[in-house]
């Protein structure tokens, strides 16, 4: 599913309770699986401190960038296009799994307790199938 879990569009929550029931039973396929992208889920879920200290001096994002795209002894100007290189590039080198990992620890024990009432259903769907 492509960024349909994320929390801007269905969330995930509301992705498994439309698409979970959509999956094969066990019985007919025992590997039936949804795989979800969340797309957007670091950016929804970023700080303002997150995004300051990835543009502190002494953040690893930056010594990264000024190592591969050193400044060229120009003052900086608002429209040179090294400046927009290297906003962009700030994003694409910085590690974002402490930002994924609390999106996790908030929704993990909601995820949990409806993933369990998935479960439950699927198995006495798959039950009550089986006794027919």
């Amino acid at each position: 599913m492509s960024g349909i879990a994320d929390e801007g569009a269905l969330g995930i929550h509301r992705t498994l309770y439309l698409m979970v029931p959509l999956l094969q039973l066990p019985l007919q396929n025992r590997h039936a699986t949804l795989i979800t992208l969340f797309l957007n889920t670091v950016d929804e879920n970023s700080t303002t401190a997150d995004k300051l200290q990835s543009m502190s001096m002494e953040s690893r994002e930056m010594k990264s960038l000024f190592k591969y795209l050193p400044p060229n002894g120009s003052p900086i100007e608002t429209c040179e296009t090294g400046v927009v290189k290297f906003a962009f590039a700030r994003e694409i080198v910085g590690r974002y799994d402490h930002i994924f990992d609390r999106y996790n620890a908030i929704w993990i024990v909601t995820l949990i307790s409806e993933t369990i009432l998935i479960l439950i259903k699927v198995h006495e769907k798959d039950r009550t199938q089986r006794s027919r």
